[in-house]
């Protein structure tokens, strides 16, 4: 009893308060500790990487770029989460925003959060389609879209059957092209050719083209029309050069004008319509394109086991696509064509350094067919007309040597037998708008960042098992794994009860 007594006695008000003060003290400490802590990370803040492959550090030309923007960016991801590619994007961007203070990142769901999409599609309406995935840069000012197709390169994979596998990813290389472009004080002139019953890039109708000129400035492009009658030429400060679907020829001084902008290292898109809507008019373009090794044909093409509509074979929807960069991350995409006419490379021979680089975009089904006997607008069949995969779209570089640079000015076209696939009806159709926009970057030379920052090269590592092996990692999973923490438990048990 007396020692109870002692014991308590020991225990006296002045230690009690003692106790108490060293507590509040330590906590106290530790929280100066914390803050302290954290306000010297954010002072002095450094980020270090230990993975040796598949992790995102910025290469020193975006840290160059990103030491230059001055204004504040607002950095959308708009992506369904289970896309492989969404991770890639999100670690990447991590860094943009870790590496600065004007860079903020917001992940949308359009999936798990609609509610919170349909917000975001509202203060962007002219920039998605429905389920669109696509990063979106926006200063305030001006806003520049990489769509979830660009951001991955892609290769064919033979094996016991013909599979596509995505083979590097291009988020830094398109991610600072975009923050690069908007820093850029000078937006990139567009022409389109009038004159000649084109479609309007201000034309708001089903066959006008308000929606493609609305890709072009969201691109951070300024949209101009322009008639080469007359004295006046393409000016110099064309970036690019659009022919929408042109249905009367073009004379001899505006072909020459052409030709003249193309020779000093032009950009042209042409989109040309088929015969059966020119009822067989030349437009005068036809050889000046072959002075650059495309064959234009005068003719209508078909593909009737593609085609979709219920009044007639005359569209299809492609899904064969060339190597070109332009169509390379189409792959797993559709586009669909109207009236399409023939654009291929002239010659099946192989081609000098020094000649134009001339490569096919996307074809027709092994079902194809030219049509070159059209009356009144309407096609007639021919025992003799040609068939097979029908080329539709070349783009076309000035000739270079693999492994040397082309130069700044470098020509380049795209020439597609087609101008309806991107009016405001068709555009939102399947791909076309996503081949558009990558036609734009290409045109406007946006790829040149790969010479800095080369892509990412994708690691695949493949597990081969076999059933009896799948089903022993299976029962090792379901009952080994809890049943060795059960034992594990009972044996704790027996040890403390005896």
């Amino acid at each position: 009893m007396s020692r109870k007594r002692r014991l308590k006695n020991s225990f006296s008000v002045i230690r009690r308060w003692g106790i108490a003060i060293n507590v509040i003290i330590s906590i106290v400490a530790a929280l100066i500790i914390v803050v302290l802590l954290n306000y010297f990370a954010r002072r002095y803040f450094e980020r270090f990487h230990f993975a040796s492959a598949g992790d995102y550090k910025l290469t020193p030309y975006t840290e160059e770029v990103l030491s230059a923007v001055t204004n504040d960016v607002h950095v959308t991801i708009f992506f369904d989460r289970d896309k492989p590619v969404f991770h890639s994007i999100s670690a990447l961007l991590n860094e943009y925003e870790s590496s600065s203070e004007r860079i903020s990142v917001e992940t949308v769901d359009y999936i798990r959060n609609p509610a919170v999409a349909e917000t975001v599609k509202q203060k962007y309406p002219f920039s998605f389609l429905e389920n669109e995935n696509v990063v979106i840069f926006d200063n305030g000012k001006e806003t520049e879209m990489v769509y979830g197709n660009e951001l991955s390169s892609y290769r064919m994979a033979e094996g016991s059957r013909r599979r596509i596998r995505r083979a590097s990813f291009k988020g830094e290389q398109l991610f600072t092209s975009a923050l690069s472009s908007l820093s850029s004080s000078k937006p990139a002139q567009v022409y389109f050719v009038q004159g000649h019953r084109e479609h309007d890039p201000e034309d708001t109708s089903v066959q006008g083209y308000s929606k493609f000129a609305d890709l072009l400035r969201q691109n951070n492009a300024e949209v101009n029309t322009l008639r080469l009658s007359g004295q006046s030429g393409i000016p110099d400060d064309c970036d690019l050069l659009v022919m929408a679907g042109p249905q009367s020829p073009l004379s001899e001084s505006e072909v020459s004008k052409t030709s003249q902008y193309l020779e000093n290292g032009g950009r042209l898109l042409g989109l040309l319509r088929s015969q059966v809507n020119t009822g067989l008019l030349t437009t005068g373009l036809r050889p000046l394109l072959g002075r650059w090794g495309v064959d234009l044909g005068r003719n209508m093409v078909l593909d009737r086991p593609n085609s979709v509509s219920s009044r007639g074979p005359y569209d299809m929807v492609v899904t064969n696509f060339g190597v070109h960069e332009v169509v390379k991350p189409l792959y797993q995409s559709q586009l669909r064509v109207f009236f399409p006419r023939s654009v291929e490379k002239a010659g099946k021979g192989s081609q000098a350094a020094d000649e134009p680089k001339v490569e096919e975009l996307f074809l027709t089904g092994v079902k194809g067919e030219v049509i070159t006997d059209i009356r009144e607008g309407v096609p007639y069949r021919s025992p003799d007309a040609r068939t097979g995969q029908i080329p539709l779209a070349v783009a076309v570089e000035e000739g270079t040597v693999e492994g040397l640079d082309a130069g700044e000015r470098a020509t380049r076209m795209i020439v597609v037998g087609d101008s309806f696939f991107l009016s405001n009806t068709a555009i939102n159709h399947f791909a076309n708008r996503d081949f558009a926009a990558l036609a734009i970057n290409w045109l406007f030379d946006r790829s040149n960042l790969s010479k800095r920052i080369p892509p990412d090269p994708i690691e695949e590592y493949q597990l081969n098992l076999t059933r009896a092996e799948r089903g022993k990692v299976r029962w090792v999973f379901l009952a080994g794994m809890p049943g060795g923490i059960l034992l594990l438990g009972m044996i704790v048990w027996w040890i403390r009860r005896h």
